[in-house]
């Protein structure tokens, strides 16, 4: 999608973020894979009826590089 597009017509050394459609691991590990340092996940935790599970599940997909 567009974070793919965006990560790889950068060379920027600057932090990527994931700002929308992350609510689950496998979202995570989607963005992670275009290349995103980071996610901000609100509506999936603040909805959740066990939001700490939530984030929990969402933490420590490994940071992947993608290769230009």
């Amino acid at each position: 999608g567009r974070l793919l597009r965006l990560s790889l017509a950068t060379s920027s050394p600057k932090r990527r973020i994931a700002e929308s459609g992350v609510g689950s691991r496998h979202d995570v590990e989607r963005v992670a894979a275009c290349g995103a340092d980071a996610v901000l996940v609100g509506t999936a935790i603040a909805r959740a009826e066990d939001p700490g599970a939530v984030a929990r599940g969402l933490v420590g997909v490994p940071r992947q590089r993608v290769m230009r």
